[in-house]
C-alpha cells in the first residue's frame, strides 16, 4: 500500500513544489528485497528511499524536500503524474509496475484512494495476477493554497479483529485437467492472512468458514489497507494457480454481523473482466468489543434430496 501526496503548483502563485508524504507500500504475493516509489511528471521526478519489503508490505515515513515545477494553470494541459515502483538492488533499480492519474483528476482535496498498480510489460512479475496496490492522495493548485507542510510521524496502531464469513463460490474458473478445480480462499489485510480449507474436485466449493484475523490498523482507518481476498487452485507438485480476486475497503466493514453476505465479484488482472464469485461478509471490531460479539454460525441446515433429469431425446 502507498500513500502519496503530491502537489504541483502554478508559478504565477509563489514558488512550486511537489511533495512526498507518508510513503507506504503493500503487495499481494510481493517479493522480498527491496523496494523504491518514485513520483514522476514531465522530466521531474523524485525517488523514495530505499525499504526492505517484508511479508508483502514496507513503510515509508519521509517528506521530500521541493522539486521546482513550472506547470500550466489549466490542468487539461498538465501531464500526467506516474508513480512508479521499482524493485531495487545493488545493481540497479527495474520498475515492475506503476499507476497514473491525469492532473485534471487531482480535485479530490487530497484524500486517500486505492488505486491497482499496473504491470510493467518487460516486469517478470506474474502476469495472472495484480502485482499490488498503492494508497495515494494527490492534489492539485497554487501554492496559495496550500498551509504550512505538517510534519510526518508514525500514525498510533490499534487492534482490531477482522472476521471473514466466507460461505461458498461459483462459477470458479477450471485450473485442472478434469475441468474442475481444488479451491481455497487467502484472507489478507496488511502483512496479516488467513485461508480456508481446501475443496477437492469443484468450480462451486461451499466452505462455511469463519476466519479471524487480529489485526493492528492505523487509528486513522482511511490509512488502513484494504481486505484483500483470493481464491487459489491448490495443486499438489506445482505452483498453485491463481483464480480471482476482489478487495473490499475498510469504508465498507461494520462491527455487526451482516446475516445476508453478499456476492463479490472475482477478477484476475482487470476488475472490469470477472469470472466467478464468492459469497462473503465481512466484520471489523476493535478489540476492546470482541467479547460483545460473540461469534456467529454461519453453517446453514442441510437436507437430502433427489434431482431428477428425464432425456426425451436429441436433434441437431
Amino acid at each position: 500500500m502507498t500513500n502519496v501526496d503530491v502537489r504541483t503548483v502554478d508559478t504565477a502563485a509563489g514558488a512550486p513544489s511537489i511533495s512526498l508524504n507518508d510513503i507506504r507500500y503493500f503487495s499481494i504475493r510481493s517479493f522480498e528485497g527491496a523496494v523504491v516509489a518514485e513520483v514522476s511528471i514531465a522530466k521531474f521526478t523524485k525517488d523514495s528511499s530505499k525499504v526492505d519489503v517484508k511479508n508483502g508490505y514496507a513503510n515509508w515515513y519521509q517528506s521530500f524536500e521541493d522539486m521546482p515545477l513550472s506547470m500550466p494553470s489549466d490542468l487539461t494541459q498538465v501531464p500526467d503524474v506516474f508513480i512508479n515502483v521499482y524493485k531495487a538492488s545493488f545493481t540497479g533499480k527495474k520498475r515492475v509496475g506503476y499507476i497514473r492519474v491525469k492532473a485534471s483528476d487531482l480535485n479530490n482535496g487530497g484524500k486517500p484512494q486505492w488505486a491497482q498498480i499496473q504491470r510493467d510489460i518487460f516486469s517478470d512479475a506474474d502476469q495472472t495476477q495484480a502485482v499490488g496496490f498503492l494508497q495515494y492522495s494527490l492534489s492539485f493548485a497554487p501554492q496559495s493554497q496550500f498551509g504550512k507542510r505538517t510534519p510526518l510521524s508514525k500514525p498510533t496502531y490499534k487492534k482490531y479483529q477482522l472476521r471473514a464469513h466466507i460461505y461458498q463460490a461459483k462459477e470458479l474458473m477450471a485450473g485442472d485437467a478434469d475441468a474442475a478445480s481444488d479451491p481455497f480462499t487467502v484472507v489478507r489485510m496488511g502483512k496479516f492472512s488467513a485461508k480456508t480449507k481446501t475443496i477437492k474436485s469443484t468450480c462451486f466449493p461451499l466452505w462455511y468458514e469463519s476466519l479471524v484475523l487480529d489485526v493492528e490498523l492505523p487509528e486513522d482507518l482511511s490509512y488502513a489497507p484494504e481486505v484483500n481476498v483470493s481464491v487459489y487452485d491448490w495443486d499438489q507438485l506445482t505452483k498453485n494457480d491463481f483464480l480471482g480476486r476482489f478487495s473490499i475497503p475498510v469504508s465498507k466493514l461494520k462491527e455487526g454481523f451482516e446475516k445476508t453476505p453478499k456476492w463479490y465479484s472475482l477478477y484476475t488482472t482487470h476488475p472490469e473482466i470477472t469470472e466467478g464469485a464468492v459469497l462473503a461478509s465481512f466484520q471489523l471490531i476493535p478489540a476492546e468489543n470482541v467479547a460483545k460479539n460473540p461469534l456467529s454460525k454461519i453453517t446453514p441446515e442441510f437436507k437430502d434430496c433427489i434431482l431428477e433429469i428425464s432425456a426425451i431425446g436429441l436433434r441437431k
